[in-house]
């Protein structure tokens, strides 16, 4: 995954009930996070990584997709 060791990493986890409106809250706020100096390692499935592939590419150093 090639994290930074000097950065502060945010584990994003949910479950089925509420990780719809959590995707959607880190989605909003990832640019705004990642720009504070924090890494985020988000796991979400397959449906959600689709959609949010771009927010990746424009935080290529600092958020990391888990897709299960």
């Amino acid at each position: 995954m090639k994290l930074a060791q000097s950065k502060t990493t945010l584990l994003v986890v949910g479950g089925s009930l509420g990780s719809k409106r959590m995707n959607e809250l880190m989605a909003v706020h990832c640019d705004r996070i990642t720009q504070m100096g924090v890494q985020i390692v988000w796991q979400c499935g397959s449906l959600i990584k689709k959609n949010f592939c771009q927010l990746q590419k424009n935080n290529v150093n600092s958020l990391h997709l888990l897709m299960i």
